[in-house]
């Protein structure tokens, strides 16, 4: 069993260290089926690929190339800061909009 860890209180050293675990434990797969070492599902690539111009440089911190530049990341959940999974650059960017979207429309049905 992986221990979940705070996210923030991780070094660079530790970072790496926890995707590599996380990597043995989802035996090499992200959560969207395919291998880490490769490609993100097709649906997925496709979905960020129709994003209006500009629109996920203005969502990610040091935009949309900075945010992919490591193709491995090590997600948390941002209400706990705890460590959860490893993902492809790209599903980790897919799950967060659909974290915010749907908290948008939680905020807006309230």
């Amino acid at each position: 069993m992986i221990e979940h860890v705070k996210y923030a209180s991780l070094s660079a050293q530790q970072k790496a260290d926890k995707r590599r675990e996380y990597a043995v434990h989802q035996e090499g797969r992200c959560l969207c089926g395919n291998p880490l070492i490769g490609p993100a599902r097709q649906d997925i690539l496709d979905f960020l690929g129709n994003a209006p111009d500009g629109y996920l440089d203005r969502c990610f911190p040091g935009g949309w190339k900075a945010f992919i530049a490591n193709p491995i990341h090590l997600d948390h959940d941002h209400a706990t800061g705890l460590t959860r999974a490893v993902l492809h650059a790209e599903c980790n960017a897919y799950e967060w909009l659909l974290e915010q979207w749907e908290k948008e429309d939680a905020n807006a049905n309230s």
